[in-house]
């Protein structure tokens, strides 16, 4: 073989080291630093970033990525599975001293792509100018710490999973899950969210306990509710509540033990001495009860008419009569939509 054929096979054989991806033992295929910047991680993804994993299947970070400003880490097609093995994924955003405005640039992102059915575990996303991580429908998301993200850390499609995360230094929410009606609503649990700046969850439901300090992330797997100290009329019900609740359908909250009570945002009588953690009885609030009769929902609760009324309940605090069942706790009445009521709030 002649020495120039030999330079060209060498020339080839390089051409193709470089375009084919680094597959670990187990076939999972791996991404670094080198390969993001110099050559290109998988067939289809040019060199810089993003990465873009435009195949299903199973990939790893086998090293951190530094990511410059404006740019999002790694982006994903649908069914792709992203292993970060305890590295991390950093841009240059810090919120330290609170986050700037949200721009451009999120740690993990499917939407290039669609990007549903995708799963991202166990490792770091740092210092993104939008979001940690924005994936689409049926997502799963777990043990991974997200922080300095200027809107979201976690911001997932209908009918997705969160659990383990931990997420601190959020501009906006710590996760924000999407409404989809072809899916169940999402679900979270062991979380642990930190320094927001609106709240530390919307939507989704908890179905175990996290940490939040607005309390909105469920500490035992139930959805918080609360009866407002403020009182409003029949025109205001709807906008009574805190970020992240709304004005309840008695249904919502009608079995105690499947809700748990907010102390903080809630009503309480301290004073009493006998408060405990539970909602306090015998105090009335605004609530609605899923009928399209206008007798008693203040005409859909736009009005604060004399002329109209509106549902009222409140739990008994005379249990010691002979019709009353703790069981069956709560007592219902109507007034008039000029009357100013508490309002049973629940979580969205």
């Amino acid at each position: 073989m002649s020495l120039i054929v030999r330079r060209l096979l060498f020339t080839l054989l390089l051409g193709l080291a470089a375009s084919s991806p680094a597959l670990a033992g187990d076939g999972i295929v791996e991404i670094n630093q080198t390969c993001a910047v110099q050559t290109g991680c998988v067939p289809g993804d040019s060199p810089g970033f993003p990465v873009q994993l435009g195949a299903a299947g199973s990939y790893r970070l086998t090293g951190n990525l530094t990511v410059p400003a404006g740019s999002d880490g790694i982006t994903l097609a649908n069914g792709v599975d992203l292993d970060l093995a305890g590295f991390e994924i950093a841009g240059p955003v810090s919120c330290v001293t609170g986050c700037p405005a949200p721009s451009a640039g999120t740690g993990v992102i499917s939407s290039l792509f669609g990007g549903n059915q995708c799963s991202v575990a166990n490792g770091k996303i740092r210092g993104f100018g939008l979001d940690g991580i924005s994936l689409g429908l049926q997502a799963r998301v777990d043990e991974t710490s997200i922080t300095d993200v200027a809107r979201h850390g976690l911001n997932l499609g209908g009918g997705s999973f969160a659990s383990g995360n931990r997420i601190n230094r959020a501009g906006e929410n710590g996760m924000r899950f999407a409404v989809s009606g072809a899916f169940a609503p999402s679900l979270y649990r062991d979380n642990t969210i930190a320094n927001t700046g609106a709240v530390s969850v919307v939507g989704g439901r908890a179905s175990g306990p996290n940490v939040c300090p607005d309390r909105i992330c469920g500490t035992r797997g139930r959805k918080f509710f609360y009866l407002t100290p403020s009182m409003h009329d029949g025109s205001q019900v709807l906008a009574a509540c805190s970020s992240g609740y709304h004005m309840a359908s008695l249904w919502e909250i009608f079995d105690l033990g499947e809700v748990e009570y907010e102390n903080q945002l809630g009503h309480n009588h301290p004073g009493l001495g006998d408060q405990g953690d539970g909602p306090p009885a015998g105090f009335a609030g605004y609530v609605q009860m899923g009928r399209g009769s206008t007798t008693e929902n203040c005409v859909t609760w736009a009005t604060s008419s004399a002329a109209t009324n509106g549902m009222i309940a409140r739990l008994n605090n005379n249990l010691r009569t002979a019709t009353a069942a703790a069981s069956d706790p709560w007592l219902l009445g109507l007034v008039t939509c000029n009357t100013p009521q508490r309002v049973w709030c629940v979580q969205d």
